[in-house]
């Protein structure tokens, strides 16, 4: 299964700092081609589009960045009545390892 269509069947959305490593930049440009629900921005704008890409059907978000970017994600949703929608960060550590976690 390719992360196109797990992002699709998952109803995922994806945003992204522009920090990025180079190559996910790439990665995440090229599938943004084919799923209209990945954004790269600075932080300020990364919780708008989140908002938006829930609006258009995405029920989880995940948050490419650090900490505050993900936790300021699940604000801002909450603030917008999306209580429900889940927010995971592979930045979240689970004791010394990273894990994908919902925040």
């Amino acid at each position: 299964m390719s992360i196109l269509q797990v992002l699709s069947e998952k109803k995922i959305g994806i945003v992204a700092h522009f920090y990025m490593d180079p190559q996910v930049q790439g990665v995440l440009t090229s599938a943004a081609e084919r799923w209209p629900h990945i954004h790269i921005s600075d932080s300020l704008v990364m919780a708008d589009r989140a908002v938006k890409m829930v609006e258009e059907g995405c029920t989880t978000v995940a948050v490419l960045g650090v900490d505050f970017m993900s936790e300021n994600v699940r604000a801002i949703l909450d603030e917008a009545g999306h209580k429900d929608t889940k927010v995971s960060s592979p930045g979240h550590h689970c004791g010394s390892k990273p894990c994908l976690s919902e925040v």
